[in-house]
């Protein structure tokens, strides 16, 4: 949170020289989180992500929050809690990704009531605290071919939870990053 509030000083003073091209976003990228699935500020920010959000907004930028709603993290309590959520292999195991060996993490079953219903509050519940722009990341995820709750293909399983998410971010900015280009038009509002 510290090297946050002193980066927003810097955009803030940087900002305000003249002949400098004028920083619009302040976007946080991954690290806040506890973990990925548990999209609560972890202890490197007291203050918590909505007090951060409004101390971006208050200085005049669009506040921007990374996330990675399709993945959840092996070690997060939901994931232990909710066997049922993730898609699975032929042999019926939660496929893992594994991201530069630092943790494993299952895909959530978007064709599952409740997951779909927990990713899409997640996500809404980011952009009610004021994160009106958000890099939701790893989008590619949704699109795993597995075994789901519904017999759907990989790529209409991302259709749905693309829906959800763009429900989710409503009027705010939805920047698609890691994902399918063709399929996330009319989801997104730019990719990266």
């Amino acid at each position: 949170e510290d090297i946050i509030q002193a980066n927003l000083d810097a955009a803030i003073d940087l900002r305000d020289r003249e002949g400098t091209t004028p920083i619009e976003v302040f976007q946080i990228d991954d690290g806040w989180q506890k973990h990925w699935g548990e999209w609560e500020a972890n202890e490197e920010f007291p203050s918590g992500m909505a007090t951060l959000a409004e101390d971006i907004s208050a200085a005049g930028f669009t506040a921007g929050l990374w996330m990675a709603p399709f993945y959840v993290s092996t070690e997060a309590q939901i994931y232990s809690e909710n066997a049922e959520w993730w898609v699975r292999d032929d042999s019926g195991l939660p496929i893992l990704f594994s991201n530069f060996g630092d943790n494993n993490y299952a895909i959530v079953d978007v064709t599952h009531p409740e997951a779909a219903e927990w990713m899409q509050s997640t996500v809404a519940a980011k952009k009610a605290e004021g994160w009106d722009y958000l890099k939701l990341d790893f989008l590619y995820a949704g699109a795993q071919s597995g075994q789901r709750q519904e017999a759907v293909t990989g790529m209409e399983a991302y259709h749905i939870g693309m829906a959800l998410l763009r429900e989710a971010v409503g009027d705010g900015m939805f920047l698609a990053c890691g994902a399918p280009m063709l399929p996330s038009v009319g989801y997104a509002d730019a990719f990266r």
